[in-house]
């Protein structure tokens, strides 16, 4: 199993912008939130790196990730983060962060548990990763 934390207010990875560029006149696409993604990705990847110095995994992997952000005052009360950010958006920033680092390619995470808290203290991301039996098996036979 490799375990890592990742500290930092989660940054999701979603929505697009697009424009033109005024020197090349040619259109740019990129994420909305780029300098705050590319940091997160960044201290993810190296976050990563530092538990997992092999090569990187090319098997079925699951992947359980609780992300930890500041509650507002508004909501110190709550436990569960359900106004913030979309999870998957969230967790398509880690998986995007931790291909090439610990898995060959985030289409091999094949399943895990997330989950959205908020905290009193400082916000961060809870990382757990391990391999999945993938062996077949077969169905057993539904008699009526």
């Amino acid at each position: 199993m490799i375990e890592f934390v990742v500290k930092g207010e989660p940054v999701s990875q979603g929505s697009m912008k697009a424009f033109v560029s005024k020197s090349t006149k040619r259109v740019i696409v990129q994420p909305d939130n780029s300098v705050k993604l590319k940091a997160w990705r960044k201290a993810v990847a190296e976050a990563a790196a530092q538990v997992w110095p092999a090569e990187p995994l090319d098997e079925p992997l699951r992947v359980d990730v609780q992300f930890y952000r500041t509650a507002p005052p508004s909501q110190a009360q709550y436990r569960y983060d359900s106004t913030g950010r979309d999870l998957d958006k969230l967790l398509r920033a880690i998986y995007d962060a931790i291909t090439g680092v610990i898995v060959t390619n985030d289409a091999r995470i094949v399943g895990g548990a997330q989950w959205k808290y908020l905290t009193e203290k400082e916000p961060y991301a809870h990382v757990r990763i391990e391999a999945v039996n993938y062996r077949l098996v077969q169905p057993t036979t539904i008699r009526e």
